[in-house]
C-alpha cells in the first residue's frame, strides 16, 4: 500500500481498496503538479487527494516490468525506464514505447536521452528518429561495475566505477581517468548529480563534496562526523 506521512506521523494508509495486490515500486511527484504518479509492475496511476482518478496499463503501451527510473521533460512528459523492458514516453496521455531492454539509469539532454542498459553500455536515444546507437561499450573496454554516470556541457559522460575511478569519455573515447581512492580513500560514491555545467555532486555514505571539471579539484562540504 502507499502511506501518508506528515511530520514524521502517519496520516492515512492506502492499501489494496485502492490500488492493485501487486507491491508498488515506485512513486515521482511532477514539478508543480498537484498530484503524483504511483508504478506497479504493469500499472500506472494518477494519484490525488487519496483518490486514483487516471490510470494506464500493458494494453495502453506502459511496461510490464518493474519502473527503475521516471524523469519529466520540459514540457511535463514523462519518460519511464524499467528493468527489462525498455523506455517508454508518456505524452499527452498516450504512450511511446522503446523496446531496447533492460535500462537502469536516464539523463535527458534536449531531444535525446542518454541511458544505461545491461551493464554493458551507455546508450543514446533520439526521441524523435527513435534511432539508438552507443556512446561507450564497457565489455569492448574490459570495463566492469558502473555504479552511476552524469553528462555534463560539453557532452563528456562522466562514468563512476566500482573500483573508485572516475572516467570520463568524449565520443567513447576516454579523455579522464581520476583515481578516488587517493581523493576519498575511505568510502566509495554512492551517487553523483551535476551542480553546474563544470561542477559534480559526489555523495558519499559519511558526506558529500564537489568536483570542480575544469581544474579537478574536490571541495569538501558536509561530513557526518561533523553533524
Amino acid at each position: 500500500g502507499l502511506l501518508l506521512i506528515r511530520d514524521d506521523k502517519l496520516l492515512k494508509v492506502y492499501n489494496d481498496s485502492v490500488f492493485d495486490t501487486k507491491a508498488i515500486n515506485y512513486i515521482f511527484k511532477p514539478i508543480n503538479k498537484p498530484y503524483i504518479w504511483v508504478f506497479q509492475k504493469g500499472k500506472m496511476y494518477k494519484f490525488k487527494n487519496g483518490k486514483i482518478i487516471e490510470n494506464y496499463g500493458v494494453e495502453d503501451g506502459l511496461s510490464e516490468f518493474e519502473v527503475s527510473k521516471v524523469i519529466e521533460d520540459n514540457e511535463g512528459n514523462l519518460i519511464i525506464a524499467s528493468r527489462g523492458g525498455g523506455l517508454c514516453y508518456f505524452i499527452e496521455d498516450y504512450i511511446y514505447r522503446y523496446n531496447i531492454g533492460n535500462v537502469n539509469k536516464i539523463h535527458k539532454i534536449n531531444d535525446t536521452l542518454v541511458y544505461y542498459s545491461n551493464k554493458t553500455e551507455i546508450s543514446k536515444l533520439n526521441l524523435k528518429t527513435k534511432v539508438s546507437s552507443s556512446i561507450i561499450n564497457f565489455e569492448s573496454q574490459k570495463i566492469k561495475g558502473v555504479i552511476d554516470f552524469v553528462v555534463d556541457a560539453n557532452n563528456v559522460v562522466w562514468v563512476y566505477l566500482e573500483t573508485n575511478f572516475l572516467n570520463g569519455y568524449k565520443n567513447s573515447r576516454l579523455i579522464k581517468s581520476i583515481n578516488f581512492n587517493k581523493i576519498h580513500p575511505k568510502g566509495f560514491l554512492s551517487k553523483m548529480n551535476l551542480t553546474s555545467n563544470y561542477g559534480l555532486w559526489l555523495s558519499y555514505a559519511d558526506g558529500a563534496e564537489n568536483l570542480d571539471l575544469k581544474t579537478f579539484k574536490t571541495k569538501k562540504l558536509i561530513y557526518s562526523n561533523k553533524l
